[in-house]
């Protein structure tokens, strides 16, 4: 990473600093009834798979920390996710929820698609995402040019 930052300076005059934000968030909770899966077994070996069968996208995970979920979670809703949830260990999750969940989609108003991906963790997993703001680093440009041509 140190030599693309390298190449970004030199050949587009890139100048960058990070700084730590105020953002939204989503804490990653667990519900009052617990946690719906299972710790994994100790003999398993950590195995990831993401399918799509229609409007659906499942996702599994085998021997996977509570941070591998998280991580998945974050890209999905494009807003960082916090453990907060208090789990250590490793376990098998598998989550299953509607492609599009966004409110103005059709998929989102068809109880057949799917739940959405908020509903999905809240009822197949026992936790649930609560919006909340928290400091975030993030990477901000102070300086960018065109490339000169060669």
């Amino acid at each position: 990473a140190v030599w693309f930052r390298s190449l970004l300076a030199d050949r587009f005059k890139l100048a960058v600093h990070n700084e730590t934000r105020q953002l939204p968030v989503y804490e990653l909770v667990v519900t009052k009834n617990g946690p719906k899966f299972q710790p994994a077994k100790p003999e398993e070996k950590f195995k990831y798979s993401t399918n799509f069968s229609g409007t659906l996208i499942m996702l599994t995970l085998q021997t996977a920390e509570i941070s591998v979920l998280t991580g998945e979670l974050s890209a999905r809703l494009s807003r960082p996710v916090i453990d907060k949830t208090g789990l250590i260990g490793k376990y098998d999750i598998k989550l299953e929820w509607a492609r599009d969940t966004s409110p103005s989609s059709d998929a989102a108003a068809n109880d057949t698609a799917g739940p959405s991906i908020f509903t999905a963790v809240q009822e197949q997993l026992g936790l649930k995402l609560h919006p909340a703001k928290a400091p975030v680093d993030v990477i901000v440009i102070d300086h960018v040019e065109r490339p000169l041509v060669n």
